[in-house]
């Protein structure tokens, strides 16, 4: 049994270490770049933002005409739900600012 290895087992096995030792530094260079990362990730926060915001156009478009509707046969019932919801904005903004 021989232990040595031919000439083309070590050159294969050689440019298997640099490949994993090439995909390593460009890992570690991904990792470094702070700046790159948050970048992408405000990128991908402001695009999900949108999205958020144009479902919620489209959504108070399509309601829109039903709660004008509600609010003219019982505006009193409107007026109270609207100072609802804005007291329980309130306190979710007060909330986050404590934190």
């Amino acid at each position: 049994m021989t232990t040595e290895r031919s000439e083309n087992e070590q050159r294969v096995d050689l440019e298997e270490l640099r490949e994993e030792l090439g995909e390593t530094v460009t890992e570690l260079a991904h990792r470094v770049d702070v700046p790159a990362r948050v970048r992408a990730r405000r990128e991908e926060t402001v695009a999900r933002a949108k999205e958020v915001g144009d479902q919620a156009k489209a959504l108070v478009a399509e309601r829109a005409p039903a709660v004008r509707a509600a609010a003219e046969r019982s505006p009193g019932v409107f007026a109270a739900g609207a100072v609802g919801i804005l007291l329980l904005l309130a306190l979710v903004i007060r909330r986050s600012r404590r934190k």
